[in-house]
């Protein structure tokens, strides 16, 4: 009875072996979660009000030593000690004291344990190098000089936290950016891979062109044609009057009587396309489109919208008019002398009236920007759009890991990445949305397109975080999001020759055509060589059950 026993449970534990041996061949589906692989120690949290550190002025000009106050923000309420590092490039203006703590980086810092860094941009807040924004003061304000500070920034906090904290030098880092600042994230991804893993460049105007005419013909589109007819007829008309009383016209408005017309009209233009451009966050674009079409005057409501844009924004005309920043003095909550700098001489990005159907002023021409830029700056400049694509390569990058996001009615996607051409440079679109929609923080009013943006981002995210997990040996990872953005779906696309899951199997042309022919092979061979050893063993417990008795009676 005890040698049956034996053999029974023998039996038992071979036949268990064998399946754990045949499981754990089938389970490798090669499905990456946002799952973080990090350990769940945590570290003293550093949430600070703004901090400053000393910026190189010129990181091209070795001779030159001068140096600037630069501030940046710390959100670290996430951090895990060997978590990602998640870098925001501050845009053009003041780096709100919020930024490393509210939106869409801090929510994606929260599901993968990362501590924050938010750097304001040279020039822009309490960043400036001078007190005065004179025109040979303003050349130290380029994207190279802007991009370098960021690389400079890093590796200072390198330096310094590898004192207290070891693993921030050789952890993870990404990079974060809206609108040119996420233009300036695809760009660092472009000009540093070897910094950072990533990039999220969310509404961002990657390919700068001088006469930025399709702005208006995508602020066209999102109207619809009802309003936009309105408001083509509305421009019309105050044409009409400027030729007949210009400063009436104006200061019905609330604009200033001397201020020039096509400035005028250029404000106009802008307080339009402001709604649509901000529509995701203000919510303005709807009562704009009804005033406009539902008005016999269309003049009047014109005026009136203007108006009340101004208040809402608790901004005046001036603050409109792109031609009145020749004040030189920096000022910490104003950008657009800076701003208008930048699009002078390397971006662009000058929005044109169309040549045909333009919602602005046809007078709002190429010609017209180049006279405004000298106005501001007293000598002629024009951008040096092909300087700056060579250097970043515009939309025929093809770095891997950098993430964009858009609005469909976002008039700067047109400048962007709206397809997917890479698969490590995915496009993802949201419908009804408009600039930075992903950006802001997440709300319960969020529509289910915009749920599936954010879930889709968070998913590439967490890829590129865990991309060493894809470990295709012999090819390449293939990389797909399901349609709810829940799960996120690497394979092995296998070079000729390999097979397998891992691409680790040689085999014929047709092996990777149906990698699942491999797989039950191979589990086939183990059943077999499983029975075999079954085999054996039952064979041996035979043997000794009939030997031992013949043995015992020798001994006796």
């Amino acid at each position: 009875l005890k040698t049956k026993s034996l053999t029974f449970y023998f039996l038992i534990f071979l036949f268990c072996l064998l399946f754990d041996l045949t499981t754990n061949n089938t389970i490798n589906l090669k499905r990456i979660h946002s799952k973080r692989l990090l350990n769940t120690r945590s570290t003293t949290q550093i949430n600070s009000d703004y901090l400053e550190f000393n910026q190189l002025l010129d990181h091209f000009d070795i001779s030159n030593t001068a140096t600037f106050t630069q501030r940046y923000l710390v959100n670290s309420e996430n951090w895990e000690n060997d978590g990602p590092v998640f870098v925001i490039i501050g845009g053009e203006g003041e780096l709100g004291l919020n930024s490393a703590k509210v939106g869409e980086v801090s929510e994606l810092a929260a599901q993968y344990g990362a501590i924050v860094f938010a750097l304001e941009h040279r020039f822009y807040g309490l960043s400036s190098p001078f007190e005065n924004l004179t025109t040979q003061n303003l050349v130290y304000l380029t994207t190279e000089q802007a991009l370098e500070d960021i690389a400079y920034f890093i590796n200072q906090l390198q330096l310094i936290w590898s004192q207290t904290q070891p693993t921030i030098k050789s952890t993870k880092w990404m990079i974060f950016g809206c609108s040119y600042s996420g233009a300036m994230a695809a760009w660092f991804r472009q000009k540093y891979p070897h910094i950072v893993i990533g990039s999220l460049a969310s509404s961002s105007p990657i390919q700068p062109i001088a006469s930025f005419y399709q702005y208006d013909q995508q602020v066209s589109a999102a109207l619809g044609d009802n309003c936009a007819n309105a408001i083509r007829e509305a421009t019309i008309q105050v044409e009409q009057q400027l030729k007949i009383d210009p400063e009436a016209v104006k200061v019905n408005f609330n604009c200033p009587e001397d201020i020039e017309n096509v400035d005028f009209l250029y404000v106009l233009a802008d307080v339009v396309a402001y709604a649509v451009q901000y529509n995701t966050k203000l919510h303005n674009q709807d009562a704009m489109c009804q005033s406009f079409i539902q008005s016999t005057n269309k003049i009047t409501a014109y005026q009136q919208y203007t108006i009340e844009t101004f208040a809402s924004t608790n901004t005046n005309c001036l603050d409109w008019d792109i031609g009145s920043f020749t004040d030189v003095q920096a000022e910490t909550d104003e950008g657009m002398r800076q701003w208008m700098w930048q699009s002078c001489t390397e971006l662009g990005y000058f929005q044109t009236a169309p040549a045909t159907n333009s919602l602005r002023s046809t007078q709002i021409t190429l010609d017209w920007h180049y006279d405004v830029c000298e106005r501001l700056f007293g000598v002629k400049v024009i951008p040096n759009i092909n300087h700056t694509l060579s250097e970043y390569g515009g939309k025929t990058s093809t770095i891997p890991n950098v993430i964009f996001t858009n609005g469909d009615d976002d008039p700067w996607r047109v400048l962007s990445m709206t397809e997917t051409v890479n698969q490590l440079r995915p496009a993802i679109n949201v419908k009804d949305q408009s600039h930075c929609a992903t950006w802001y923080a997440s709300s319960v009013n969020d529509t289910d397109e915009l749920k599936w943006a954010r879930n889709s981002v968070a998913w590439y995210v967490g890829y590129f975080l865990n991309q060493d997990n894809c470990n295709c040996v012999n090819g390449v990872c293939v990389i797909s999001i399901d349609s709810n953005a829940l799960n996120l779906l690497t394979n092995c696309n296998c070079f000729s020759g390999w097979g397998g899951s891992n691409c680790t199997q040689v085999c014929n042309a047709n092996c990777n055509d149906n990698i699942s022919v491999s797989k039950s092979l191979a589990i086939g061979l183990i059943v077999g060589i499983g029975l075999i050893c079954l085999l054996l063993g039952a064979l041996l417990l035979y043997a000794y059950t009939k030997l031992k008795p013949k043995g015992y009676e020798q001994m006796n």
